[in-house]
């Protein structure tokens, strides 16, 4: 939601939990998953086109491969519901747009060093 969406936190509080297990735990490796979720809200109304608080909810889900201080390997789907802040209002306040859902696939892949 705000690195791709918002392009960074700002005029925001979020609440992120997320659930990780790791299928494989070694001294040198880990392999599994991240569940996560995460909401925002717009501590001032008045600074979101939509004129509310709710900037959306966003869930991810992550399988990855790390051998630590070596490299890391991810994939990644998130999909972001966004809530009133996004919608679009005319001069008087009337609703005239509201924002479908937005959907990402990822795959990262990096050497530690």
């Amino acid at each position: 939601m705000f690195r791709q969406m918002l392009g960074g936190v700002s005029n925001a509080t979020y609440f992120k939990p997320y659930l990780r297990y790791d299928f494989i735990q070694e001294d040198s490796e880990a392999w599994g998953f991240q569940l996560s979720t995460i909401y925002g809200y717009a501590l001032e109304e008045d600074a979101t086109p939509g004129k509310d608080n709710s900037l959306g909810l966003e869930m991810d889900f992550e399988l990855f491969i790390e051998e630590f201080d070596r490299f890391r390997w991810s994939f990644i789907y998130a999909v972001f519901f966004p809530m009133g802040a996004f919608d679009v209002l005319d001069q008087g306040g009337a609703l005239i747009a509201e924002p479908s859902a937005a959907q990402l696939l990822q795959m990262n892949f990096g050497f530690k060093f």
